[in-house]
């Protein structure tokens, strides 16, 4: 009842225990070559099977430095790597419309998600994705922080204004069409906030843990994202920041692998909400639980020593480095980094270096 206090049984109290790297070493794997030179450039990926061969000689000529700074390093951004010719790109919110926190860039402004899923048409949707898409390469801009797909469980919910529907399937059909419009410009979506987002009070303390049974979860909650991936083609993902039962979203392996990627079917990569003021998600723990971009610079939010310097632990940079490059490579980021960079990146870029 609302007020009582109550304990955390042990069950549960277990679930916040400190996360060890160690504990989860993979005796069987086996270390991966790092900084070989095979000739391969990221375009020369465009359009291959995530799981063709070439992949492998690709990841190849990466050293743990390159995957590193890749992986930690996601800022509305993704870095370039030079020793596979990839070229930073530029990924702004919102779901309104394409938003910076950073720069004087203007852009349309759609109506909120909730009065776009009220007119039910899924082509209209389609042609604001595409506009969005166009927007894009006006401006240089190939990731799309957008749709947010969570559910209206409450009218009170803190981003009711950013979700489409109490209704899976109208949000669903609503988000594929969208992904759809944008992908077919060259922008990748990532779709927000995966999963269960329900509130904004605390939700980025680490201390909000929504309960949920797995028939809701599919039936509902998920249905959604589900669509905007398998209808929608969505290459990319963004993980909530409150915990699904006592487990940071960004950290699951179920939510972010065993579902996500091995029933859905998802090919891309998943990045973290904004963490840049957030001690609680631990960055060894999401590349092995499928989490690949952390939205934080400068190497903020580290991986450890027992990630970047084990087997297991440098199998897991290197997945999450691929399904990053897989969703750069089959974008318009390579035609789109032909053209001068915005001054903004050279001023991250140079924080980073110092």
């Amino acid at each position: 009842p609302a007020g009582e206090d109550f304990e955390a049984g042990e069950a549960v109290a277990a679930g916040f225990q400190v996360y060890r790297a160690a504990d989860h070493e993979d005796p069987d794997a086996v270390m991966p070559a790092t900084g070989d030179e095979n000739g391969l450039s990221l375009i020369d990926m465009r359009g291959l099977p995530y799981d063709d061969k070439s992949w492998g000689l690709l990841l190849d000529q990466l050293t743990v430095k390159d995957m590193a700074k890749l992986i930690l390093n996601g800022m509305y951004a993704t870095v370039d790597l030079r020793s596979v010719g990839k070229p930073a790109t530029v990924d702004f919110d919102g779901p309104a419309g394409i938003s910076s926190y950073m720069t004087s860039l203007s852009s349309t402004a759609y109506p909120s998600e909730v009065v776009i899923a009220s007119t039910f048409n899924t082509e209209l949707v389609y042609r604001m994705g595409v506009m969005v898409g166009n927007e894009g390469i006006a401006n240089k801009v190939t990731g799309w922080y957008a749709p947010a797909m969570n559910i209206h469980r409450s009218p009170f919910g803190g981003r009711n204004f950013e979700y489409y529907s109490e209704d899976p399937l109208l949000s669903g059909r609503m988000g594929a069409a969208c992904v759809s419009g944008a992908s077919s410009k060259g922008m990748y979506c990532t779709i927000k906030h995966f999963a269960v987002n329900d509130s904004e009070t605390n939700r980025d303390q680490g201390g909000l843990c929504t309960w949920v049974n797995e028939q809701a979860m599919r039936e509902v909650y998920l249905r959604g994202f589900e669509l905007a991936v398998k209808e929608g083609g969505s290459k990319g993902m963004m993980a909530a920041f409150n915990r699904l039962g006592t487990t940071n979203c960004a950290e699951s392996y179920q939510l972010l692998t065993e579902v996500l990627r091995d029933e859905w079917g998802f090919r891309g990569a998943v990045v973290t909400d904004c963490i840049m003021q957030l001690s609680y998600v631990n960055a060894d723990r999401c590349v092995r639980a499928g989490c690949d971009l952390q939205l934080a610079l400068m190497n903020l939010n580290a991986v450890s020593e027992e990630t970047a310097g084990t087997t297991t632990g440098r199998q897991a940079m290197r997945g999450s480095t691929h399904n990053i490059l897989y969703m750069v490579a089959n974008s318009g980021a390579l035609e789109i980094s032909k053209a001068p960079a915005p001054v903004w990146l050279f001023i991250v870029a140079g924080a980073d270096a110092v």
